[in-house]
């Protein structure tokens, strides 16, 4: 009985020493997830503007690509007849 009494005390000492660490750096942390948040906030026009363009890229050079390797293909099989 003894030591579950000592342990239990550990136990809670550790816990208090955790929550008051945890409660020490909180403002720290919510400061950088803040700066963090704003720093997404600025960059996401950019983010969505280049997303864009990515898929106009994608729209224009997916039916190129297509079309160079069926000429590729065709080619290909003509050459082995």
């Amino acid at each position: 009985m003894k030591k579950e009494k000592i342990l239990s005390g550990t136990i809670d000492h550790d816990i208090l020493a955790r929550v008051d660490r945890f409660a020490t750096n909180f403002p720290e942390y919510l400061q950088r997830l803040e700066k963090e948040s704003q720093k997404i906030s600025e960059n996401l026009p950019k983010i969505t503007l280049e997303v864009e363009e990515f898929k106009k890229v994608q729209t224009t050079l997916t039916p190129a690509l297509s079309t160079g390797v069926r000429k590729a293909l065709l080619e290909e099989r003509n050459i082995m007849l």
